[in-house]
């Protein structure tokens, strides 16, 4: 029996498609791997449990703060790790970070490893962002490492004084999961083409993601509407959806709807045959921790256009894989996809780079063997914590022992000299 490891995410929708095979890998050498979750839709959870090949166990957690629901979520994970008795946890997302990072601190796991995905204090203000910096302070006090999934991620939350520089780490460049090839079916691209009613001819930007405010879908929008000024025939691929938590306002969703040349498909699982229908991919973001689309499209030969924002900015090579725009400027975004638009050897260019350039440096399989080093270290380093308690419960008892019967004889013979 190997390892006990324990996973914990807030939905399992980002084991399916953020950490896609990393469960199993671990499974595979010599961990006994489990993962926790809500159940998700349509059965996501125990679709993890399918694919990966690894335990499951469902846990009622909350996104938004919610301190009945987050007392109840930690009796419940409770009683999860008294059943499964986890040696390492890894615990990711804000809200099931903090959940998991208190539980398993109370239960004294002796590895406790917290994955910080991105800072989403970094787009909230007033009370909302004092309460986010606390809850990420407090998960990282009970985690024995930090890692951060971008250097830029990493250099903000020392910058905020969330942890300490020896205890938050990126494993080898940074990234959730790392990125395997991104292969298309031809086959499946040309019906995405039809479904569509995507004609050829004009420059196609795409993006893939959550409709949100942090995702700065009102600059695309904006952006994109300047760019249909010079290039008419140029369209905006939007793969993904709206999402409450963060939402979009109202204009920009109605431009959406109903502007020409924004073409909307939805929510699907395989973005590989619209990547293929793309020439260019946008994320004009305001935060990440590192984005897993810019990875797959460059690994599809797409070029990237983003923001400085922290985690966007470790996606791209400036001027060699992509280029990068201050968060939150309009027309610095329009520019640039209008150069993209006007100069096709610069699309094939930065697209060729940004491919050889994550085949290079983003291998699922490296990132993974970096996890499992990280792991085997910890595991070694808290043996030697127990194995140092231990030798200080003993010497401690010794020197008690050896007060008493000190004390003991002193009585004694003192006893003795007064009769």
């Amino acid at each position: 029996m190997g390892l006990r490891l324990m996973y914990l995410l807030t939905i399992p929708h980002s084991a399916l498609w953020y950490l896609r095979g990393q469960l199993a890998h671990m499974q595979a050498a010599g961990y006994d791997t489990s993962f926790v979750s809500t159940r998700g839709e349509g059965g996501e959870l125990a679709e993890v449990g399918r694919r990966e090949g690894v335990a499951v166990y469902p846990l009622d957690v909350s996104r938004e703060i919610d301190p009945a629901r987050d007392l109840v979520s930690m009796w419940h994970l409770h009683r999860i790790m008294r059943r499964v008795r986890p040696q390492i946890v890894n615990f990711g997302n804000p809200k099931t970070g903090l959940v998991g990072g208190l539980v398993s601190w109370a239960r004294r796991v002796p590895v406790r490893v917290y994955t910080l995905h991105g800072l989403r204090l970094e787009t909230v203000t007033g009370r909302k962002r004092q309460v986010l910096r606390l809850c990420e302070w407090v998960t990282m006090r009970c985690a024995h490492r930090v890692v951060a999934v971008s250097p830029s991620l990493r250099a903000r939350a020392l910058e905020l004084g969330l942890t300490s520089p020896g205890k938050i780490v990126t494993l080898h460049h940074g990234s959730v999961n790392g990125i395997r090839p991104v292969v298309a079916d031809p086959a499946e691209v040309e019906r995405a083409r039809v479904r569509l009613g995507l004609n050829p001819g004009g420059v196609v930007f795409g993006f893939v993601g959550r409709f949100t405010r942090d995702k700065g879908i009102r600059e695309l929008v904006a952006a994109f509407l300047g760019v249909r000024e010079t290039y008419p025939d140029a369209t905006l691929l939007l793969v993904g959806d709206f999402e409450a938590g963060d939402p979009v306002d109202a204009g920009t969703r109605a431009r959406l709807a109903g502007e020409a040349g924004i073409l909307h498909a939805g929510y699907v699982t395989d973005v590989a045959p619209y990547y293929a229908l793309m020439d260019v991919l946008v994320l004009p973001t305001y935060r990440e921790g590192f984005p897993t689309v810019a990875l797959e499209a460059a690994s599809a030969g797409l070029p990237l256009i983003t923001t400085d924002a922290t985690g966007a900015r470790d996606a791209v090579r400036e001027g060699e894989t992509g280029l990068r725009v201050p968060v939150g400027d309009v027309d610095a975004l329009s520019r640039a996809m209008v150069r993209l638009a006007e100069d096709p050897g610069l699309r094939r260019r930065l697209g060729e780079e940004s491919q050889a350039w994550v085949a290079h440096d983003f291998a699922q399989e490296r990132l993974w063997k970096e996890w499992d080093m990280l792991y085997r270290r910890l595991w070694a380093q808290s043996r030697e914590r127990a194995a140092r308690t231990r030798r200080l419960a003993l010497g401690t008892g010794a020197v008690l022992v050896l007060t008493e019967l000190t004390a003991r004889v002193v009585g004694i013979f003192g006893r003795r000299g007064r009769g």
